[in-house]
């Protein structure tokens, strides 16, 4: 990505329109030449994800800003589950032919202004033509203990962030055409990552992944990596009262195998939880505790419901 040009001419004029709203530095330390340079890598994680027009959104339901926020905001999510500081990002866009520089600013306002929040800069990218608008981040964080999947213990206890299931209620909103705003539809549209709540927990866990395909899956795949089984109370998952008002008793389904609210799921020993929860309050935030760790027998599933197998299934990419 260019930052200044003597001309600027089709996808030139593009590029300095998204960059606009970024505070980015000069070349060598952001865009401006074919490679970003980067002096210095400390212990760190680096991820990858994007978001696709026709799968993670539509231009009805969503406004460039929600989608220039929800793309940064997937990566950051990553980032927090790995105990990593946010630094710098690389960003992609696949962009229709008709896109206009008028559009690619708000699609660039609405990222920057989560980027600032965090502290966390764009240093590169690239544009290519794309039948439908697609944004692809890369990006590194800063970690002096890197928090893997594989790190829990049979009996830790499980613990999440904050409510779940609200992104999929909003979805859900959003595809009935039954409401046009309101908190699920902003969980949808604009997820928070969990970075500050991770700022403090991030030094307790000995395992996380952030929700993203749903707490079910999510949490099979920390059991898989961490060759353990745990038993989730469905009245301990924390659920929002908007959730609870919109879906009455389908908001236990919701909250289960809902998907993309981007909490952090974590795993602690059982001898730190009142640290865990003394440390959280101090900044006004809760771990909420969901179920214990245990060991797994090859014939029971990983991850059960109130003492049974859960049924329903998730989305999936590819099924």
């Amino acid at each position: 990505m260019a930052v200044k040009r003597p001309q600027s001419r089709g996808e030139f004029r593009l590029l300095d329109a998204f960059i606009a709203p970024f505070h980015v530095p000069s070349s060598p330390f952001g865009p401006g030449d074919d490679a970003a340079v980067v002096t210095s890598l400390p212990n760190g994680v680096v991820t990858t994800d994007a978001v696709v027009e026709g799968v993670h959104f539509t231009s009805e339901t969503f406004s460039l800003g929600d989608i220039g926020h929800k793309a940064l905001a997937v990566n950051l999510s990553d980032l927090a589950a790995m105990g990593a500081q946010p630094r710098w990002f690389l960003c992609a866009l696949g962009l229709p032919r008709t896109f206009s520089p008028a559009k690619a600013g708000a699609l660039g306002r609405g990222m920057a202004a989560l980027a600032d929040r965090f502290a966390i800069r764009l240093i590169g990218g690239n544009i290519v033509r794309s039948p439908g608008l697609t944004v692809t981040i890369t990006a590194w964080g800063s970690v002096q203990r890197p928090l893997l999947r594989s790190g829990a213990r049979v009996g830790d206890w499980v613990c999440v962030s904050g409510p779940l299931g609200d992104a999929a209620a909003g979805l859900s909103q959003l595809k009935s055409r039954s409401a046009t705003g309101g908190a699920l539809i902003r969980a949808q549209r604009r997820p928070q990552p969990a970075l500050p709540w991770m700022q403090v927990a991030g030094g307790y866990l000995r395992a996380a992944i952030d929700v993203s395909d749903g707490l079910i899956p999510d949490l099979e795949h920390l059991c898989v990596a961490s060759e353990v089984a745990v038993d989730v109370s469905s009245a301990a998952v924390p659920q929002s009262r908007a959730l609870r008002a919109f879906a009455g008793p389908r908001s236990r389904n919701f909250a289960l195998i809902g998907g993309e609210d981007y909490v952090v799921l974590g795993a602690v020993a059982p001898g730190r939880r009142l640290a865990l929860r003394r440390a959280l309050a101090r900044v006004g935030k809760i771990p909420h505790f969901i179920g214990e760790l245990k060991a797994h027998s090859r014939r029971a599933p990983r991850v059960t419901v109130d003492g049974a197998r859960f049924e329903a299934q998730p989305f999936l990419h590819f099924r």
